[in-house]
């Protein structure tokens, strides 16, 4: 058994640019769902690089991928297919951007992506099984509208963007609805019921690597609530790789 070392703040996948882009937002207060992708490229750009060209095919990755499957967690595989489907999306967005995977440099921060995305997916299983076995269900009304708010984006290029990103309508209704079983998971609701002790100091060091990258995040006891909300989210995040039997096979 290979435990994950990273515990980052989640990100959901790329191909959840269509669910961002179609939400309103999520529920009061911040998650881990809210912070920016962590894998070294912007979500919007992406997006932008998606739409620019909907009948674009996504090619093979440049990296030699093996085996169907990317891990596993808690005994249910996470398909490479997945993995693939991710790095193409960087690896096209980076084509466009006339990046060459010839060099080395290049080639190391693909390798780097790969990592982080694989970080995710394994994220995204472990909350999503903890939303099921705490009988979390999406609202059906929700993900349907969702799906239509997203449809009416594209118009009769749906289909066709879709499957430039090797993905299919039943696939994003999965993810949709993962992603608002995952907003209840870790609603500031939920969190509070969780018994996790914060101390003073770990808000202060939270405090401190947000300030880092925003010096204009606003005072301390402005965001108190908000960064014990993460520092839990956090701390129940980290319980469940403690628990949780993960293999990575990559």
């Amino acid at each position: 058994m290979i435990k994950s070392g990273k515990k980052a703040w989640l990100a959901l996948p790329l191909s959840a640019v269509f669910v961002l882009s179609a939400c309103s937002g999520n529920e009061e207060g911040t998650t881990l769902l809210d912070n920016e992708n962590d894998n070294g490229a912007d979500q919007s750009e992406t997006e932008a690089s998606n739409q620019s060209d909907p009948s674009a095919e996504p090619s093979e990755s440049v990296l030699n991928l093996e085996g169907d499957v990317v891990a596993t967690v808690n005994g249910e595989d996470i398909p490479m297919a997945n993995l693939e489907m991710q790095l193409q999306q960087y690896e096209m967005m980076f084509a466009q951007q006339g990046i060459d995977f010839e060099d080395e440099e290049n080639m190391a921060l693909l390798m780097q992506i790969q990592e982080g995305i694989v970080d995710e997916l394994i994220q995204l299983e472990l909350l999503v099984q903890e939303a099921d076995s705490q009988n979390i269900q999406a609202d059906e009304d929700e993900v349907q509208a969702e799906m239509e708010q997203i449809r009416s984006q594209f118009d009769d290029d749906f289909e066709e963007v879709l499957a430039s990103q090797g993905y299919t309508e039943d696939l994003l209704e999965n993810e949709i609805r993962d992603s608002l079983k995952l907003n209840q998971l870790l609603s500031p609701e939920y969190i509070e019921t969780l018994d996790f002790e914060v101390t003073d100091e770990e808000l202060e060091e939270a405090y401190e690597q947000q300030a880092a990258q925003n010096p204009e995040i606003g005072p301390f006891e402005d965001l108190r609530d908000d960064l014990e909300l993460q520092v839990v989210q956090s701390k129940y995040l980290e319980q469940l790789y403690e628990d949780a039997d993960i293999e990575i096979l990559i």
